[in-house]
């Protein structure tokens, strides 16, 4: 696990080495523990390493035997072990026993195939000196981002936006960009933040030659093999179980302890059974709490890590830790891939990181198994969406009137939510369950000296996603391929990335093991979800693995109880961004964002979502002044 970073002058232009340094600089936290550099005419190279396998000669960059190939790399390699076996076969040469000199001898001997026979997660640079083409390639789920730019006479790329900083230039605010993130509280494609800087597409990557002609090539697609679509539940299960034991066995790789992030949900709990085969003695656990919450896990956790014997640490994330390390973390979430769930991740990571730098974490289960509370409402839409027009209106005036309830997810919420939904096709209200403003919020409540119409509506980059996937697909496969492409790569990967890696800290998600997610991916829909029943194959699969008290307990999830600490602990915290001036007054209408801050104190809804997107922009804005031309 590492940063890496890269520099490619079209016009001839000697790499220059005092950038690329800065560049790596820039991303010591991803890798404290050396650095490497490789220049080579117009090209450069290089990367910051946190040292997780073959710790004594496993430094970057690494070559083949004649060393007219170049790697850098970040990320891990699962099956590396199985690949140098092949590979020795075939008369490659290795001089260390890292996961990052297979990916050199694989590409020798496959060329551009080579890619898809990768498992695991990575983002990594090749360049072949013999032919001066340079790959960049980023991992099939999306787990290790990888951003560039070819504006100009070069190439420049990195594992974080913040990289380009050491190019002393500004770059101009992409605001339909900007205009997506108050939708989704990321960004939802490639664009970024900065005009002219993109993020590689998961399954894709990108090749230039000296001459800068380049292309963004796809690898790999998603597919729903047709052989697992029709088994039993039983031959299911004993399959499942193989797979599984597998992924993590492999997941757990390391030369240095891993850990878990565990929390009483399915997921982390399925790893936990599965680790337990293979990690002799006490395994070291990670628990976040909230006191004096509905939302906090930690007694049911307790309860597990005694039965286990586990080496449980417990910690709980308070308004203090919040008002104290907020603006501290923001500096590292440069792409703006932001939800509340940050902050726990953050408090984890930093605790973790001083006794580990590997976790792994459950991350993934929700996208294949159907385990949101949205593929509920998509269930719900489709049985609505018969119904007559005159009878979803006075559904939606009915949801209006219920009074707000303070909870984890309120029932005016879900129900206002549902009904906006009702009047769109289904792709697109598949979208409108996950948005954080509306279209017609975001007219009220953003400048429009800043974002002039025509405006474009942000539901595409989830109904493009849709329509990459087969029709012939249940609408909830289709929803599950489009929250994979949209969400979990552009939102989940990026902030789990993001906030490991600032503390130094691998993060590994063992249910994205290729052959296991695969398997997830393919089997019926019927297993994953029965009625509104989330997550059936799995509490059927460990019904007689795992405690009783954790089959039954519903999703909960990293949910932090923002609404009740803006409403007491947290309200000056918030009121001092929303409205100290400044970038608050240019993008916003200060009517509007009194209102939606009145309206939550006042108990008259949950709008804390809201209030966190907006202050995390604010705080974004503060972190790039110079860089961005806002």
């Amino acid at each position: 696990m590492c940063g890496i970073c890269g520099i490619y002058n079209f016009d001839g232009r000697p790499a220059d080495q005092a950038l690329l340094k800065r560049m790596c600089d820039l991303m010591r936290h991803r890798g404290p523990d050396a650095e490497g550099l490789y220049l080579n005419g117009s090209i450069g190279l290089g990367m910051r390493r946190l040292s997780i396998i073959d710790l004594k000669t496993g430094d970057q960059p690494v070559y083949n035997e004649d060393k007219n190939l170049a790697v850098v790399m970040n990320g891990e390699i699962y099956n590396y072990i199985e690949l140098r076996r092949t590979l020795l076969e075939k008369g490659h040469r290795f001089s260390t026993t890292s996961d990052t000199e297979v990916i050199i001898h694989l590409f020798e001997e496959y060329g551009e195939a080579s890619f898809a026979m990768l498992n695991g997660f990575f983002a990594f640079s090749i360049y072949n000196s013999r032919t001066r083409e340079l790959y960049v390639v980023r991992d099939r789920w999306g787990i290790k981002p990888l951003y560039f730019s070819s504006e100009g006479s070069g190439l420049v790329f990195g594992s974080e936006i913040k990289v380009f900083k050491a190019l002393n230039r500004s770059f101009a605010l992409d605001h339909a960009a900007l205009w997506d993130y108050f939708s989704y509280g990321y960004l939802p494609a490639a664009e970024t933040m900065l005009a002219g800087v993109t993020l590689l597409a998961q399954g894709c990557y990108f090749k230039v030659s000296a001459s800068g002609a380049a292309a963004v090539k796809r690898y790999h697609q998603f597919e729903r093999k047709p052989e697992w679509a029709n088994l039993s539940p039983e031959d299911a299960r004993e399959i499942f179980f193989k797979k599984a034991e597998n992924a993590v066995k492999i997941s757990l790789r390391s030369d240095v302890p891993v850990g878990l992030f565990l929390s009483g949900g399915l997921d982390s709990n399925i790893l936990l059974y599965e680790a337990r085969k293979h990690m002799p003695g006490l395994i070291s656990s990670y628990t976040v709490g909230f006191e004096g919450s509905s939302f906090d896990e930690s007694a049911l956790v307790r309860k597990l890590a005694d039965e286990y014997r586990l080496k449980a640490t417990f910690l709980t994330l308070t308004p203090d830790w919040i008002k104290a390390n907020f603006s501290r973390i923001s500096c590292f979430h440069d792409s703006l891939a932001v939800t509340p769930s940050l902050l726990p991740l953050e408090l984890l990571s930093e605790t973790a990181a001083k006794s580990l730098k590997v976790a792994l974490s459950g991350s993934g289960g929700d996208e294949l198994m159907l385990g949101y509370p949205t593929y509920q409402a998509d269930i719900l839409w489709r049985w609505f969406s018969r119904l007559p027009a005159v009878v979803k209106k006075a559904f939606a005036a009915s949801a209006e009137l219920v009074p707000h309830q303070p909870g984890r997810l309120p029932l005016d919420y879900k129900l206002k939510k549902f009904a906006e939904g009702l009047f769109f096709h289904f792709e697109k209200a598949h979208y409108s369950w996950r948005t954080i403003l509306s279209e017609r919020e975001k007219d009220s409540l953003l400048s429009p000296d800043i974002f002039p119409t025509p405006r474009r509506d942000s539901a595409q980059a989830y109904e493009q996603a849709f329509a990459e996937a087969p029709q012939s697909w249940h609408p909830l496969d289709r929803a599950s391929f489009a929250d994979i492409h949209v969400w979990l790569s552009n939102m989940g990967h990026l902030q789990s990335d993001t906030f490991t890696m600032c503390n130094s800290l691998e993060m590994r998600p063992p249910l994205l093991e290729n052959e296991l997610a695969e398997f997830l991916f393919s089997l019926p829909r019927e297993f994953k979800m029965r009625g509104m029943t989330t997550k059936g194959f799995f509490r059927y699969c460990y019904k007689d693995k795992i405690p009783p008290y954790i089959l039954s307990q519903r999703k909960m999830g990293f949910h932090v109880p923002l609404a009740q600490w803006f409403r007491g602990e947290l309200k000056d915290f918030a009121s001092g961004y929303l409205f100290s001036g400044g970038n608050a007054n240019r993008y916003f209408r200060r009517e509007e964002l009194e209102s939606i801050f009145r309206e939550h104190l006042d108990l008259g809804a949950d709008n804390s979502f809201k209030i966190f997107s907006i202050i995390c922009f604010l705080e974004w804005t503060k972190q790039y002044k110079g860089m961005v031309k806002l």
